[in-house]
């Protein structure tokens, strides 16, 4: 969205055709999930599952220690 704040009518087109794309793709994995699950198998699913979990909290343990790192002012 900071993209549109030099705002000229080919960067708004440009973002809401790139939003519109990005809601297509959401529309169609959604639905095509059930047959995605079907292909893969509920093991599968949940072995993803349990990676991208671990994928969110090392992203999330890594922003939790540079704003420590800001807030106390910590160079390492």
């Amino acid at each position: 969205m900071n993209f549109v704040s030099d705002v000229t009518y080919y960067h708004i087109s440009l973002v809401i055709l790139i939003y519109g794309l990005m809601s297509l793709i959401t529309y169609f994995t959604f639905r095509l999930s059930d047959m995605v699950v079907n292909t893969l198998g509920n093991n599968v699913i949940s072995v993803i599952g349990k990676v991208m979990g671990l994928i969110i909290a090392i992203i999330g343990t890594g922003m939790v220690i540079e704003g420590i790192k800001i807030a106390f002012n910590l160079e390492v």
